[in-house]
């Protein structure tokens, strides 16, 4: 119901709003980052960057998931021996990449990743709020009523993100490392519950900005990254 939902027919709203804003940031006229392209060049490098950022939306988590698995899967074990998957391109290898990158907070050591557990279940349950609040049926990992910040980063690991990371290791062998620090955090998790995890924390693993008088953290729930939007100005992020 939002206007940048009807904006983007509802489809993979936030990313093509970044695809978006990052296109409005380089063309400007005080930067022009792409101004030494062909048009050729920019249309390919358009193409590929809109199709990196789109690789984020979770909504295509499962498409990646089938193909990582048929590339990873030995000839023996497939179903039609005589119709092997074709070789990825270089594109494929970038989205693999920037879903990695997307979804990096539970690869980071557990400190680090606890701070971001927070903001990131901050970001979930303000969206339920709003959803709540404007008479909608509440996204189910949103619900602050029903919800366990501690049980969200658990289930992510063990039902998404986790075997996502085990899958890419056996298509990447040189990121195999990464396996073994999602185990040691997903340990660390089975400590916590989200009352401890909020005591050790307090205000900590809010954001702060330099050159605010207060120094402060910020209050996220005064903060949107859709201000850029409504100022119409792509400078504009906080």
């Amino acid at each position: 119901r939002s206007s940048l939902a009807t904006l983007y027919n509802e489809t993979s709203i936030l990313e093509k709003h970044h695809s978006f804003r990052a296109f409005e940031l380089m063309l400007h006229s005080n930067i022009n980052l792409l101004a030494g392209l062909s048009s050729e060049d920019y249309d390919t490098f358009r193409e590929m960057v809109m199709s990196i950022i789109l690789a984020t939306d979770m909504a295509r988590h499962a498409e990646y998931m089938r193909r990582l698995k048929e590339l990873t899967t030995p000839p023996d074990q497939r179903d039609d021996t005589s119709l092997p998957p074709p070789e990825p391109d270089s594109l494929f290898y970038m989205e693999i990449l920037i879903k990695c990158a997307d979804t990096s907070n539970v690869l980071k050591p557990f400190d680090v990743a606890r701070k971001w557990a927070m903001r990131v279940t901050d970001e979930f349950f303000l969206q339920g709020d709003m959803e709540r609040a404007n008479g909608m049926d509440v996204t189910a990992t949103c619900d602050r009523t029903t919800q366990s910040r501690v049980d969200l980063q658990k289930g992510f690991i063990d039902k998404v993100i986790g075997p996502y990371y085990k899958t890419v290791a056996l298509f990447l062998p040189a990121m195999a490392n990464i396996v073994s620090q999602i185990e040691v955090n997903r340990a660390e998790w089975d400590r916590y519950n989200d009352r401890m995890l909020e005591q050790e924390l307090g205000n900590s693993y809010l954001p702060e900005l330099p050159g605010l008088l207060n120094q402060e953290p910020m209050n996220l729930r005064v903060v949107t990254w859709n201000i850029a939007a409504v100022n119409n100005n792509p400078f504009e992020y906080w």
